[in-house]
């Protein structure tokens, strides 16, 4: 890769993580109303990228039939999820969570098994595709969480979840300001540990 290239893919990367990060921080102070005000204009946007990436895919011509059939179908099933209207209950919210993201990692892992098969030809499959769809998926998922939690019968647990993961986004964002000038003569070191870093916070997701 050439140096111009690689400078111009790095600062992109760094640019994205800044953004993730201010992003989670905003959205994981969001009271309980607006974190579902939130949810649904992320539906919105969720379901104008996957209409976007389907005419990319239809318009691929380096994927086979079948792999391009694979991901539109997991496409098709995730723009149903988006499309669906505001829920009125709880258990229909948590429904519609769960879906999203089940609907998400399905597509991530075909886009993944694609791009570390055919990374040199595969034009439409991306590291940005890749990593979009893990920062949606992270999005969603504290979604879940804000619903599970952050209810009046939950509260105080929900604020002890909160303090945990800002502390975690503080010292990400900390991390990622410390090394960024360093970053391009270290980068795959800087990446590794970046994205290490990343993994144990959204591991603290899961614990709910």
């Amino acid at each position: 890769m050439e140096d111009s290239q690689k400078k111009s893919k790095i600062k992109s990367k760094l640019d994205n993580w800044k953004s993730n990060l201010e992003y989670l921080n905003m959205q994981l102070h969001l009271g309980r109303n607006d974190a579902q005000d939130e949810f649904e204009k992320q539906k919105v946007k969720l379901k104008e990228w996957a209409t976007a990436f389907h005419h990319k895919v239809n318009d691929a011509k380096d994927l086979s039939a079948e792999k391009a059939t694979q991901i539109k179908s997991s496409l098709q099933h995730l723009r149903v999820q988006a499309a669906l209207g505001k829920a009125d209950t709880a258990e229909k919210l948590r429904e519609q969570q769960k879906n999203l993201l089940h609907g998400i990692d399905n597509l991530k892992q075909v886009i993944v098994k694609e791009y570390h098969k055919a990374e040199d030809s595969a034009e439409v499959v991306t590291e940005e595709t890749k990593d979009l769809l893990d920062s949606l998926h992270t999005k969603f998922d504290l979604f879940r969480l804000q619903a599970h939690l952050a209810s009046k019968d939950a509260g105080e647990q929900w604020d002890i979840k909160k303090k945990e993961l800002s502390n975690k986004l503080k010292q990400l964002d900390q991390q990622l300001d410390k090394n960024k000038e360093l970053a391009e003569d270290k980068w795959d070191s800087f990446s590794h540990e970046m994205s290490e870093a990343w993994s144990h916070f959204k591991k603290a997701f899961k614990d709910e």
